[in-house]
């Protein structure tokens, strides 16, 4: 079944392409947003959203070792007790 417009419009609507495009009233044939990278696009996100709340960042943290912790946790899978 064909997905109606205002369906395609909702979930654009949620895209980090569209606010991009927005932000900047580019369309989506636009060269300098074709040539952005989605990593980019983010990145512009969150300058603009750091900028307009400098205290934003405060209370976040990054543990450079996060992944290596979950991998830790994880273990074996082999090794995992059987809950029922």
């Amino acid at each position: 079944m064909q997905r109606s417009a205002k369906d395609l419009g909702r979930e654009r609507s949620k895209s980090i392409e569209f606010w991009f495009r927005r932000k900047y009233g580019l369309t989506e044939y636009d060269p300098r947003y074709l040539e952005m990278t989605v990593e980019e696009m983010l990145a512009d996100y969150w300058a603009h959203h750091y900028f307009d709340n400098p205290n934003a960042g405060q209370e976040e943290f990054e543990d450079p070792d996060f992944e290596e912790e979950v991998r830790a946790m994880l273990g074996n899978p082999d090794e995992w007790e059987e809950l029922n």
